[in-house]
């Protein structure tokens, strides 16, 4: 009977009556651990695999995989290291499939050092063991180690499979590279999986998060065999990229596609559509068009998803309408912490503090807070300081003052709420105190006030922590005075602090960007071995910013002889410097080191190049990488490449940028105007230049006024 349910795929029946028996075969007991499994019930997988290992009954090969993969989706690292510990003494460590799904659940589970070991404990790893790892270091965020594992995949001969192009597509993704992610393009091309429907989807995705929507639509255009994942990816990539009405157009066109008689099944809309279509309603604020979609999901029954009616709460909260958020929210049989953060979030956006606090308090009292919740209810607490202080403190117990999205809320709350005031009725006694009135003075940019207090802190004889001391060192460089930068270092060292590389580090940018570089290098030399990547990477930005390009690539020499493997960052200050100085080969040289040392260009490293391609009259290559590069930063390289075409000369070119930049909306600054103003009449051409000046009127940008120190 337990087989017959199994085998018609119903795995309650099986499971009760599974329960029932005393004594169950091992071929029963795997029987219904892969119906369970292939059915999503993992945890009744876990329960049934006890109840097993209670009764005295052994595993295989065939039990193991279906329990560690219901401890890898279920996130039980506990549970299954008992279950890895049991594979090894019943002797089967050493079956490729049993290595394979514990190789799996280690990397799903992030415990990516234990999946690396179990793979290389493998003699001969077919594809999935390959696959398996390289999704893990995806799925972790560790982009390097998945294409450096894709090298040595391709070396031993082992031949990719779309999974192994699904896992790496992502990567891509994140880079935002376009070089990239063609690359891996070509290959899937190449290997014949292009047209693969699980492929298709993550192709998309990655070219939409590199900025080329263009090249997504032709893939979406040309697939043969279009899905509902397919229809989701294109939609998605239009809302991501900010253009919702294609996203709507494109959701539109789906329905009409699914309602036609020779469409398959597949393209109804799911609940995935539902929310990528909110997003896109929440972008143009088309409050009809979002309850119409809201309409759409209850006339197909889909209204009843978590995820889609947490969606309809953040979008009505967005359009103003929060007593249609707040009837979904009353009505919902299961809240995620997800539901309760909107509702909170979407009553603060919309002035409802009150309502806000009354969510909070409910909340409290059904599920844990989480890091979002924080956030969101910080700015209720401007006419409540001792909750704020309360919530503040909860913050410090569980270790997420460490975020920076926290720490902003937590200062625009003290700001907001007097932060001063608040000062004078604490505990002057206790250095957090200080420290946090001095650092809500210094992310308010007030560097003035931030010296003030430390003078105070001394005053009332509190000895400062090595945070104060960071805190001065940063108000330092806000006031950018070497006198004052000359007194703050004789008390670091009376007081014993630099003997901490932090604080050293930071000693050594002050110098640099209070103009001596000279002390900046002594600092440095006197860290000898203690020197970290944060080290070099502030001295050769100091060199940099000094226009001394050589001296920085000095270092950079200096530091590849010491067998010291630059960072990101570092290489972000090596090029800055060489871009400062006009030294194009040198910096050609860097950005190929760096791609040799397995580092991914970003925006940044890409920002650098184009600004001394710019700077050294190489205007056309500089626009070509300014055409590969995601939406977010288009603009102000493209300001580079405008302002070096107004300084070179190439009048025609920087026309062409122009009217790129003023195509786009969101130029909140003259600076660009002003430049293609400069172009317009540098070239001859009045009428065109008093059209930007017409425009720079009609936008009421004005140019703020120099000032000079000098008397």
């Amino acid at each position: 009977f337990i087989s017959q349910c199994c085998n018609v795929g119903s795995p309650d029946l099986a499971l009760s009556a599974f329960k029932t028996v005393e004594t169950p075969s091992l071929y029963l007991q795997n029987l219904l651990l892969r119906t369970l499994s292939d059915n999503g019930l993992f945890e009744d997988v876990v329960l049934a695999y006890r109840k097993c290992r209670n009764s005295g009954l052994s595993s295989d090969n065939y039990t193991y995989p279906f329990v560690v993969k219901a401890c890898a989706v279920l996130c039980d690292v506990r549970f299954g290291n008992m279950v890895h510990c049991s594979v090894l003494r019943t002797g089967f460590g050493e079956n490729l499939v049993v290595q394979t799904a514990l190789l799996d659940f280690y990397s799903k589970v992030g415990e990516t050092g234990n999946a690396r070991k179990l793979f290389d404990e493998i003699p001969q790893p077919d594809s999935v063991a390959w696959n398996a790892l390289i999704s893990g270091y995806s799925l972790n965020g560790l982009d390097y180690e998945v294409l450096r594992v894709f090298q040595d995949m391709r070396f031993v001969a082992v031949k990719p499979n779309a999974s192994t192009l699904a896992s790496i597509f992502p990567v891509c993704s994140r880079a935002a590279v376009n070089d990239i992610a063609i690359s891996f393009h070509g290959l899937a091309y190449k290997l014949g999986y292009s047209e693969d429907e699980s492929l298709v989807p993550a192709l998309i995705s990655m070219y939409a998060n590199c900025g080329d929507l263009s090249v997504a639509r032709d893939i979406f255009d040309t697939s043969s065999r279009k899905n509902v994942a397919i229809w989701n990816a294109v939609i998605s990539a239009y809302s991501r990229n900010n253009e919702p009405e294609n996203a709507l157009s494109m959701f539109q066109k789906m329905i009409t596609d699914e309602m036609k008689p020779n469409m398959k099944d597949g393209f109804k809309p799911d609940s995935i559509s539902i929310i990528n279509v909110l997003s896109s309603c929440s972008g143009l604020k088309a409050t009809l068009l979002g309850k119409s979609a809201h309409a759409f999901t209850i006339k197909n029954d889909t209204d009843s998803n978590l995820n889609v009616l947490n969606a309809f709460l953040a979008f009505y909260c967005h359009c103003c309408e929060l007593v249609y958020s707040l009837r979904i929210f009353d009505r919902m049989v299961l809240k995620s912490v997800v539901s309760w953060n909107t509702m909170i979030s979407g009553c603060v956006n919309n002035g409802e503090l009150e309502r806000a606090m009354l969510v909070f308090d409910r909340m409290r009292q059904n599920v844990n807070i989480d890091l979002v919740t924080l956030i969101s209810i910080l700015p209720s607490c401007h006419e409540n300081p001792i909750l704020g202080l309360n919530i503040h403190s909860f913050a410090v117990r569980t270790g997420l003052t460490s975020d920076v999205s926290l720490c902003n809320a937590l200062v625009s709350m003290y700001v907001n709420s007097s932060c001063t005031r608040l000062f004078s009725v604490g505990d002057k006694t206790n250095i957090s105190v200080w420290n946090t009135i001095i650092s809500s003075h210094l992310l308010s940019q007030n560097g003035a006030s931030a010296f003030s207090f430390f003078i105070e802190l001394l005053r009332n004889e509190i000895d400062p922590d090595d945070v104060t001391i960071l805190n001065l060192v940063s108000a330092c460089v806000h006031l950018k005075s070497l006198q004052i930068s000359n007194s703050a270092l004789s008390y670091v060292v009376r007081k014993g602090f630099d003997k901490d590389v932090a604080v050293r580090n930071s000693l050594i940018d002050m110098y640099a960007k209070c103009g001596s570089i000279s002390t900046a290098r002594m600092l440095f030399e006197e860290l000898g071995p203690q020197t970290d990547p944060v080290s070099w990477s502030a001295i050769i930005n100091g060199y940099g910013l000094h226009g001394d390009g050589k001296e920085a690539l000095a270092l950079y020499s200096r530091m590849k002889l010491l067998n010291l493997r630059p960072d990101k960052v570092t290489y972000t200050s090596i090029l800055s410097a060489c871009s400062h100085a006009g030294l194009f080969e040198q910096g050609l040289m860097v950005f190929g080191a760096m791609v040799g040392d397995g580092i991914l260009p970003g925006v940044e490293h890409y920002g650098c190049m184009v600004d001394l391609l710019g700077r050294t009259g190489r205007l056309d290559e500089a626009y070509e990488i300014v055409k590969n590069l995601p939406s977010g930063s288009y603009v102000n390289a493209l300001e580079s490449v405008l302002g070096a075409c107004l300084s070179h000369g190439n009048y025609s070119l920087g026309e062409e940028i122009g009217r790129h930049l003023l195509d786009v909306k969101n130029i909140k600054d003259c600076g660009p105007y002003v430049i293609l103003h400069n172009i317009y009449a540098a070239a001859g051409k009045w009428v065109e230049a008093n059209n930007v000046r017409m425009v720079m009127q009609q936008k009421q940008f004005c140019k703020d006024p120099g000032f000079s120190f000098e008397v």
